[in-house]
């Protein structure tokens, strides 16, 4: 268990442009955007998806020529590899949330990036074979991984 994230009330002086991770683990990472006096981040993209999360102040996300008015409340999300930019009206605080795959290293061995452990791969497998048949074989993390959570170049694989 994690603690609770409480994001700020007020936008507040400081730098055109400020970054604050927030919380990050093998699987995600948010992060808070603070925008100042009309600030721009120009065109780049995001390694994973994304949700963008306003919630302070107004500004304007472009994504792929597309415009998105950015008010508290409003999220928008946003796949991988998609080239988008933000533009505070005047400012603007949004929350960007990443959600990333665990390195197989990771799941294999439980140690994850941020230095965290989860349960390494040899207890997980053991915890499945508990729960099967004598007769079924857990040899990969595909045997014992949902899809979603099994790497992209193993997913649908025999």
């Amino acid at each position: 268990m994690h603690d609770a994230i409480t994001l700020p009330r007020e936008i507040g002086e400081g730098k055109e442009r400020e970054v604050e991770t927030l919380f990050a683990d093998a699987w995600r990472k948010l992060v808070l955007i603070r925008l100042r006096r009309g600030a721009l981040l120009t065109d780049h993209t995001a390694k994973y998806p994304i949700t963008i999360h306003a919630v302070l102040g107004t500004g304007v996300l472009n994504v792929n020529g597309r415009v998105y008015p950015l008010s508290p409340g409003t999220i928008v999300p946003v796949e991988a590899h998609v080239v988008h930019n933000v533009q505070a009206r005047p400012e603007l605080a949004l929350v960007v949330t990443f959600f990333r795959q665990a390195d197989a290293g990771a799941v294999e061995t439980g140690q994850h990036r941020d230095g965290g452990r989860g349960p390494s791969f040899e207890d997980t497998v053991s915890l499945i074979r508990a729960r099967r048949p004598s007769t079924e074989r857990v040899t990969r993390a595909t045997d014992v991984l949902p899809a979603r959570y099994a790497p992209r170049c193993h997913r649908g694989t025999a």
